[in-house]
Order: C-alpha cells, then sequence, then structure tokens
C-alpha cells in the first residue's frame, strides 16, 4: 500500500480505509450510500488521526480517478453491478480485493471480472465467506 491510491467502496466504519493509509497509501477515497457509515466512518478517520482519507457518500467508482487499488467488502449483486465501473477505475496492473460474499457465488464474480479484463491471483475462504484478488491486465 505504500504511496498508493485506494478507493475504499461500500466503506462502511471506514476501517478498511484507515488500514490502508496506516500502510502507507497516500490518497484513500472511502465511499458509502449510507448517511450514517459517512458519519461514523469520518468520526473513525478523525479518532485514528488520518490525514490521507476523503470520505464521500456515493453509490459508484468516480468514472474520473484512477486508482492503484480498489478494495470492495460488499454483496455479490453490487460487485456485480459495479464490475465495469470498478476495472474502468483501476490503474494498469492495479488490484481491485472484493470480499463480502459467499464461497458458492465465487464463479459468477470470477467470470464477471475475466470479463472486464481482470485477472484473478489468489481466491481465499473461511466458513462460507470468500474473497478474491484481481490484477488489472494491459
Amino acid at each position: 500500500f505504500n504511496n498508493q491510491t485506494v478507493f475504499d467502496f461500500g466503506c462502511g466504519t471506514g476501517v478498511l480505509a484507515i488500514l490502508a493509509e496506516k500502510l502507507g497509501a497516500t490518497s484513500i477515497l472511502a465511499v458509502d450510500y449510507d448517511d450514517w457509515c459517512i458519519e461514523n466512518s469520518m468520526e473513525n478517520v478523525e479518532k485514528n488521526q488520518c490525514t490521507h482519507i476523503t470520505v464521500v457518500k456515493g453509490d459508484a467508482p468516480p468514472a474520473d480517478k484512477a486508482f492503484n487499488i480498489i478494495l470492495a467488502n460488499i454483496n455479490r449483486h453490487i460487485l456485480l453491478g459495479n464490475m465495469q465501473a470498478m476495472a474502468s477505475a483501476l490503474t494498469d496492473k492495479g488490484y481491485l480485493l472484493m470480499s463480502g460474499f459467499y464461497a458458492e457465488e465465487n464463479q459468477l464474480l470470477i467470470d464477471a471480472a475475466t470479463n472486464h479484463g481482470l485477472q484473478l491471483m489468489k481466491a481465499s475462504e473461511r466458513h462460507t465467506w470468500s474473497s478474491l484478488l484481481f490484477q488489472k491486465i494491459s
């Protein structure tokens, strides 16, 4: 994460954005559509003395910015509905780390990501939950 730009999609409490800054990210955009999440994220950012995180209300990746890393801990439907936008928002060789879905949904997400120029790097499962790491290929 050192010197990377990060997009935390569906930031919730802001914990992933905060971790990204603690790991060295220099510019983090945290987005959620829920007012409580925005308020809670901003409070947590302040409590953790983070200075590189911007928290905004929204429901999609910005079309005018590119990120080295996208973190998306949200459900399968939101991930599938935003796959093209997430792939477009990644820099070349950028990473998309998705979690928050069941392992049985992996193939749907892998197929969608692959169709948008992302290559599966790693799949992890814990109990019935899953995470997938992709890299944007040129």
